[in-house]
């Protein structure tokens, strides 16, 4: 699922990185790449901070919308299979339904 979808104070791992080269490098350049843990610390006006590789991260819904994570825990159907595994269901500016109140960061 996309970060912007994730819920807040549960860790993730991070599964695959959308969006075009220089997006993807840039994001890389801040800690985002494939397995490594992330949690959203809290959500404010569509700004996300994340913590990853033990730093905190502001980044905006766009761009929490191109990481693409899977929960830290064995999935219940292990055979199920993740959608944007392989980014073809991404689109730029796609109209990702997000989460407006997060009562833990209100």
């Amino acid at each position: 699922m996309p970060l912007n979808l994730a819920e807040i104070n549960q860790q993730y791992m991070i599964q695959k990185i959308c969006g075009d080269e220089e997006q993807r490098h840039y994001l890389e350049t801040l800690g985002f790449v494939e397995n490594a843990a992330v949690h959203i610390l809290s959500v404010f006006f569509g700004n996300y901070i994340v913590m990853v590789k033990e730093s905190k991260i502001a980044i905006g819904a766009d761009f929490a919308r191109m990481i693409i994570v899977q929960a830290d825990y064995p999935a219940a159907d292990p055979d199920a299979v993740n959608p944007y595994q392989n980014c073809s269901n991404y689109t730029e500016g796609e109209p990702y339904e997000t989460k407006q109140e997060h009562p833990a960061s209100l």
